[in-house]
């Protein structure tokens, strides 16, 4: 409750809300993780006027970092309009966007470097609704296929962080899924050890669904993440259903889970030798 009151009320003073969160901008970790979000999604509601000001009076190192982090709202893609591909123009269907997710939150999807309408936004949302980690809908899975995976991973993050941010419903659990349906290696990087940290706070219900969407991914790096689970020395659930998905992954291949371990080892960017070149000019 906490998180969302104090959400509310940077929404409600967007000019105090910048001119505060430009210097946290500029450090590292979870806080100015959340104040270059929230930056940005100032931008992108509207507020680019607001956070510009914010950045001109703010040190140079501050205005520096969160300028790197707002240019791409500050040029956004052309839309698709009359371009859009026939598979992004069915009509909207219930439920919609959701009451705790405004319009202007979440960075926009791209498809041959032009971004999705709002319009073309909501049906993507309302998809997402309708899918299961199973049985995505066809706008999802066209979407996995011909989207830039960039744009991808950044609308399912964002998705995912505004849904913990905002109460961690489960009714709104497709939030989550979408992570699962929409990420690549990015998510799946942030997803491990979020769901990790679930696990621990005993928040049992999304920290199991986190590991389901790991193996939805289901990239080197994402079974990555699952086997780190069934290395954890206790006795968790979890390590008995990340050890199911990585059995069913290998099955999937066609090869061995004794093969597919080996794959799962970091390389450290060595040669498949073992040796590795550095160029020192």
């Amino acid at each position: 409750a906490v998180p969302e009151v104090g959400r509310g009320w940077l929404e409600k003073h967007p000019a105090l809300a910048a001119r505060g969160l430009v210097e946290s901008a500029a450090g590292r970790g979870k806080t100015a993780d959340a104040a270059r979000e929230f930056l940005e999604s100032l931008r992108r509601s509207g507020h680019a006027a607001v956070v510009d000001e914010a950045l001109a009076s703010a040190d140079s190192r501050a205005a520096k970092v969160a300028t790197a982090h707002a240019e791409g709202e500050s040029a956004p893609a052309p839309t698709l309009g009359e371009a859009a591909p026939e598979w992004l123009t069915a009509p909207v269907e219930p439920p919609g966007r959701p009451n705790w997710l405004p319009p202007g939150e979440l960075p926009a999807i791209t498809v041959s470097g032009r971004a999705l309408t709002p319009a073309q936004e909501e049906a993507v949302l309302s998809a997402l609704q309708r899918s299961t980690l199973r049985e995505p809908e066809p706008l999802v899975r066209h979407l996995k296929q011909h989207a830039d995976p960039h744009s991808l991973e950044a609308f399912a993050w964002r998705l995912c962080t505004l849904w913990q941010q905002r109460g961690r419903k489960a009714k709104e659990a497709w939030a989550l899924e979408a992570v699962g349906l929409l990420g690549g290696d990015d998510c799946a990087l942030k997803l491990g050890p979020l769901a990790k940290e679930w696990r621990e706070k005993l928040l049992h219900r999304p920290a199991a669904l986190a590991v389901d969407c790991l193996a939805a991914i289901g990239t080197d790096a994402a079974l990555g993440q699952l086997r780190n689970f069934t290395l954890i020395p206790r006795d968790w659930s979890l390590k008995e259903t990340a050890a199911a998905h990585l059995k069913a992954a290998a099955r999937q291949r066609g090869i061995t889970e004794d093969e597919l371990e080996d794959r799962l080892v970091p390389d450290c960017g060595l040669a498949p030798d073992g040796s590795r070149v550095f160029d020192f000019g």
